[in-house]
């Protein structure tokens, strides 16, 4: 019973995947999108890897999966900072402006 449940699982999480895959593609003229599509991407990863750890009974992998959420999350903080200080200063948050940060 459980093993059914966990293949329709990774089935949902593989279809996410793809979606935000395409996302990726299809969104990477404006930079918001694409960094919300990649730290998607990376929460889709870190699910499917603490279901997982849950699965085989495995606590460390939960440790693990506990501490790169901390991580996607401090990421994403910094990530939004920097987006919102570029907007303040250009008023876009297209890529092509990105590189009037290299100075």
């Amino acid at each position: 019973m459980f093993e059914l449940l966990y293949i329709h699982i990774s089935q949902i999480f593989i279809l996410m995947y793809i979606i935000l895959l395409l996302h990726i593609c299809f969104y990477r003229h404006n930079i918001l999108k694409f960094l919300m599509s990649l730290e998607l991407v990376l929460i889709i990863i870190l699910v499917d890897f603490a279901f997982t750890s849950y699965y085989i009974d495995d606590s460390f992998g939960l440790i693990i999966a506990l501490f790169l959420f901390l991580l996607a999350g401090s990421e994403t903080a910094l990530g939004l900072a920097m987006i919102v200080s570029f907007h303040r200063n250009i008023n876009r948050v297209d890529i092509e402006y990105f590189t009037e940060l290299c100075g």
